[in-house]
């Protein structure tokens, strides 16, 4: 019982120590930006306070230019003050992907296309000699051009060559007696005998 209870003891120690570790690298970024966005708001505080005061004087901003090194404001009387631009800062996080946009509406319907040629039928024949043709146009050659060739370029027959003869068959079965015909018109009646 003492061991389970110096077990679990021990596990609480360990994992309040771990979170405690994790977390402390955090904290420290989030006091780093708090101090940073701090300087930021005195050196805006000190800027906007120029600005007031020249302003109060009876001054005009009758200029404004821009540089890479900030923002210069040209005062009636020829004064100058310049904004400088801040340090470039971090990198933030990446963050949380965006939800799926809305489906967009259907696109115009596009040109209608040129009218395309008149299409063919191909027709597929055995020509006068035998052979298989194909005429792609549906008009049948007076030539041999239509005709199929095979791997060697020779026309392919329609037909296969003559195969051997055939085993005899045996004989079939006797057929059924027929049916009884009729029975014939009567004959012509005979001579008389001598």
């Amino acid at each position: 019982m003492r061991k389970t209870i110096r077990l679990s003891l021990l596990a609480f120690v360990a994992t309040t120590f771990m979170l405690g570790s994790c977390y402390k690298g955090e904290i420290q970024d989030l006091e780093d930006r708090v101090a940073d966005v701090e300087t930021e708001v005195t050196n805006l505080k000190s800027i906007t306070s120029t600005l007031q005061s020249a302003i109060s004087a009876g001054k005009l901003i009758t200029n404004v230019t821009e540089d890479a090194t900030g923002i210069t404001v040209t005062f009636s009387d020829n004064t100058t003050k310049l904004i400088k631009h801040g340090a470039k800062g971090d990198q933030g996080a990446k963050g949380d992907p965006g939800l799926q946009g809305a489906k967009g509406d259907d696109g115009l319907q596009g040109v209608q296309g040129e009218k395309g040629d008149a299409g063919y039928t191909p027709v597929v024949y055995i020509d006068a000699d035998g052979y298989w043709c194909v005429a792609p146009t549906g008009v049948k050659a007076t030539d041999n051009s239509d005709r199929l060739l095979d791997a060697s370029n020779n026309p392919i027959p329609a037909t296969g060559p003559k195969g051997e003869d055939g085993q005899k068959g045996d004989d079939g079965q006797d057929g059924d007696d027929g049916d009884d015909g009729e029975q014939g018109p009567q004959g012509e009646q005979g001579k008389q005998g001598e």
